[in-house]
């Protein structure tokens, strides 16, 4: 019978293997934490931007660990191809923007997993400055302070409002608007309306300029986690 031999030095602190996957990992949270800065700072992404980018450390380890495990044998790799078909992974990725940064990330990871430090970190850094250079060329350098889903609900059967009137209200006081849901019928109004405000007292100028509407109308703000404010 074959003796079963198991390699002692991968258990060293001193093991290279150990020094550069630590090295790896470490750059992968240091450029995850840039791009969250960078998402969050210049992104135009009407959707909460650091709750999302909190996904970016996660996603740039996990890949560089991956990919420092597998990359060097074929039955790891496609044991890895097994694993991912069976393990779908589903996000509710809403703007192509989301998606170019997850791309960003993974490429740091693979990079990085890989051990291809420097290409990965020239490239990393041209693709944050071009990402910089870019918002302040086109102006949307600024980040807002607040998000919130408002909802609405008019239920004057005699004069409803039209939704041209309601975004009137709106526009002048927020960066950025998106209209989620539209229902009326039966005398009733129910909008669903995601907003991005540029000031702390944009809100209470929203809710005075839609009061002016109806004085009736059910107004309700939500943070991005569904925290009534």
């Amino acid at each position: 019978m074959n003796d079963l031999t198991f390699d002692t030095n991968l258990l060293n602190v001193d093991s290279p293997f150990i020094l550069d996957t630590l090295i790896q990992l470490i750059l992968a949270f240091v450029m995850a934490l840039i791009l969250r800065g960078v998402y969050i700072r210049f992104g135009t992404s009407i959707s909460n931007r650091k709750a999302f980018s909190v996904n970016f450390f996660l996603l740039a380890m996990t890949i560089t660990f991956i990919i420092t495990i597998v990359k060097s044998s074929l039955a790891l790799s496609l044991g890895l191809v097994g694993a991912l078909s069976i393990v779908r992974f589903r996000s509710a990725i809403k703007e192509p923007e989301e998606l170019a940064y997850l791309f960003i990330t993974i490429a740091v990871g693979i990079g990085l997993g890989a051990n291809q430090i420097v290409p990965t970190c020239v490239a990393f850094t041209v693709v944050v400055l071009a990402i910089i250079l870019n918002s302040k060329i086109s102006g949307k350098e600024e980040h807002y302070s607040s998000n919130s889903n408002l909802s609405l609900l008019f239920k004057n059967t005699d004069n409803l409002p039209e939704l041209e009137q309601v975004l009137a209200v709106i526009k002048p006081h927020c960066k950025a608007h998106v209209v989620r849901r539209y229902r009326k019928q039966n005398g009733i109004l129910d909008l669903g309306i995601l907003v991005e405000f540029g000031t702390d007292n944009a809100i209470d100028k929203v809710r005075a300029g839609i009061e002016t509407l109806d004085e009736n109308v059910e107004i309700q703000f939500l943070n991005p986690q569904s925290l009534a404010l």
